[in-house]
């Protein structure tokens, strides 16, 4: 009966809000959007890489708080970067450390992954370069920190 329709067709109102959504999709074009996630992600890969290379020579016996594991190739990435954490003494998972702080000092969320991962995407349509400068900023700051 018309019950059914409420299960298996979605209300018109969120239709017309995913209409205009796949309009900017469609104004930007998925290989514009494409390209730009990749410099994006190829931009934070070389600013994270320079942090854990900075870290690592201030501090020598610890040198791989910070690990990049989201694979380099484009064709086996997305946009969303995975950055392992190493733990803190007596276990400590720095990662989630570093996801409140992140939070609650610069007002960036990122995803936590038990265990040690921290998860950051920026997303191509909305996110710029100096977002991913900014981020990075904070998560040095915030690995310090913690």
């Amino acid at each position: 009966g018309a019950d059914g329709w409420q299960l298996s067709n979605p209300p018109i109102l969120q239709l017309a809000l995913l209409r205009g959504s796949l309009e900017v999709f469609d104004e930007a074009g998925m290989e514009r959007i494409r390209a730009k996630a990749l410099a994006l992600g190829d931009f934070a890969l070389r600013l994270l890489d320079e942090v854990a290379a900075k870290h690592a020579a201030c501090n020598p016996g610890d040198h791989r708080v910070l690990s990049v594991i989201t694979p380099r190739d484009h064709a086996a990435r997305g946009t969303q970067l995975s950055l392992l954490v190493a733990p803190g003494e007596s276990g400590v998972d720095r990662a989630e450390l570093v996801q409140q702080r992140l939070a609650e000092y610069h007002g960036i969320e990122v995803d936590y992954r038990r265990p040690h991962v921290v998860r950051v995407a920026p997303v191509a349509l909305y996110s710029a370069f100096r977002d991913v400068v900014t981020f990075v900023k904070a998560l040095e700051e915030c690995l310090r920190a913690v």
